[in-house]
């Protein structure tokens, strides 16, 4: 019996009602939780990539974190970050395979913003000979114009697509579908 079927079986048997958590409390404690018979959740996992066969910024994630960060920073620093004019938004683009990052900063995390990140890392791109479409992991935010469906598809449409840039969304929710860019965030954060 889990703690639900043994609540209903105590309060059938000696009609007295102890709670859930207090039954799973014992239950952890003696060490009886885990359940004969019942299959373990298959979990789906982010896409891999074949390293060895990706050219140079095929595929690529882009990201955006807020600088002042009050579990990331000293309480010192993040006093001082508040109380100056310094940009709060860091931009992120890094490549799958060659691990290179682009950086950028703004006061704002906008759609505006997010045009001139892009159009200023697919130029540099192409300045270096880098003529080949580029898919690209994003979480489905506002500096990406991907918050509405009708609005990214016409933003693909109109903006990405011309700069032969793909955008991907990654599961709401689930950061680790953007594991390099994230990790490059845990970096610069110290973790």
């Amino acid at each position: 019996f889990g703690k639900r079927r043994l609540r209903r079986h105590i309060f059938e048997q000696e009609t007295i009602m102890i709670p859930e958590s207090t039954i799973g409390a014992i239950l952890k404690r003696n060490h009886a939780t885990k359940v004969i018979g019942r299959k373990p959740r298959r979990r789906e996992r982010p896409a891999s990539y074949d390293l060895e066969a990706l050219l140079p910024f095929s595929y690529c994630q882009m990201d955006t974190k807020e600088i002042a960060d009050a579990q990331a920073l000293p309480p010192e620093v993040y006093e001082h970050f508040l109380g100056h004019e310094l940009p709060r938004w860091q931009w992120t683009f890094i490549d799958v395979r060659t691990r290179m990052r682009f950086l950028a900063w703004s006061h704002q995390r906008s759609w505006a913003n997010g045009q001139v990140f892009v159009s200023l890392v697919r130029w540099w791109l192409a300045s270096y000979g880098f003529s080949h479409p580029t898919v690209v992991r994003i979480d489905g935010g506002t500096e990406w114009h991907a918050n509405y469906r009708n609005a990214f598809e016409r933003s693909q449409k109109d903006f990405y697509y011309p700069l032969w840039m793909f955008p991907e969304l990654i599961r709401k929710g689930q950061p680790q579908d953007n594991a390099y860019v994230e990790r490059s965030h845990g970096t610069d954060d110290g973790r």
